[in-house]
């Protein structure tokens, strides 16, 4: 008699880059993601902050906010929040028993399992359909374009954070080619904006954007921010302020100004852009390891 799979035992499946799997576990789930509207982050330095930063306002704003991320700190029940608290216990539990099960009829279809991220990003789908929540913030987990949480088809804003050479032996060894892999999260028509300190990795990003149709806004071109004492200054896209935010630190106002364009997209599609709201979510956003 076979033993009943856990979800730490796919973890034996390490990392598998290409949307077959993901694709044929949704649609055992009736494709959960499709319903949702979604900020998809991507970018090599402080995606999981920048996400941290648009959750929050979404939040105070009064949308019921999804929140997917990794890896987790302390408890793999962080990756999944709804306006800042954990998936319940017994939902974790409940939403892990119907991904496994879809996970054995696809690997009956497909000859594999899905991996054990392919199963916490469906998990993240289901809880957040089954919740109705009105927004999903949701991290890349590794690369982009051939990463799992890259199924969503119609994002409402894709951000890409600054980028680095990481991972080279998956995602290539020149900056260019992995700003490639990233900009993969970019989609027809869709909303974006970046900052990149390097201009290669901007120039790729560009070019993606120009094939794709995709309306993108470039920091220190379209947006520009700056340090101040208390917080940081912000011009453009019909805004200019100042945000009082002590004790941010210079990486986070990267950070932080990336998620304020996101924010200015989703405004361009008609949610409200009130910038108390943004300093009063940014000031009180807490995401433990990174902006402390």
């Amino acid at each position: 008699m076979s033993k009943k799979p856990s979800l730490d035992s796919l973890e034996q499946f390490g990392w598998r880059f290409g949307l077959e799997s993901i694709q044929a576990l949704l649609a055992e789930l009736d494709h959960p993601e499709s319903s949702l509207k979604v900020v998809h982050v991507a970018g090599s330095n402080g995606k999981g902050s920048t996400c941290a930063f648009i959750a929050s306002y979404l939040k105070y704003s009064g949308y019921k906010t999804g929140l997917y991320t990794s890896p987790h700190l302390c408890d793999i029940r962080e990756r999944f929040r709804i306006n800042g608290t954990w998936i319940p216990n017994r939902d974790f539990n409940r939403h892990v028993e119907l991904v496994l099960r879809a996970c054995q009829t696809v690997k009956r279809k497909l000859g594999h399992s899905p991996t054990h991220f392919e199963a916490l990003t469906a998990m993240a789908f289901s809880w957040f359909k089954e919740q109705k929540v009105d927004w999903v913030v949701l991290e890349v987990g590794l690369g982009g374009r051939l990463d799992a949480t890259n199924v969503i088809r119609n994002p409402a804003v894709s951000l890409i954070a600054p980028i680095g050479l990481e991972h080279q032996s998956i995602l290539g060894k020149k900056i260019e080619k992995i700003a490639w892999e990233k900009a993969g999260i970019l989609k027809e028509g869709c909303w974006a904006a970046t900052i990149q300190n390097h201009s290669g990795a901007l120039r790729a990003i560009e070019k993606t954007a120009k094939e794709k149709g995709v309306k993108l806004l470039v920091g220190d071109k379209d947006f520009k921010f700056k340090r101040e004492r208390r917080g940081f200054r912000w011009e453009g896209l019909g805004l200019s302020k100042s945000f009082n935010l002590p004790g941010l630190p210079d990486y986070q106002i990267v950070n932080a100004s990336l998620a304020l364009a996101g924010i200015q997209c989703l405004k361009a599609q008609g949610v409200p852009c009130d910038s108390k709201i943004v300093e009063k979510a940014f000031l009180t956003m807490r995401w433990p390891g990174r902006a402390e």
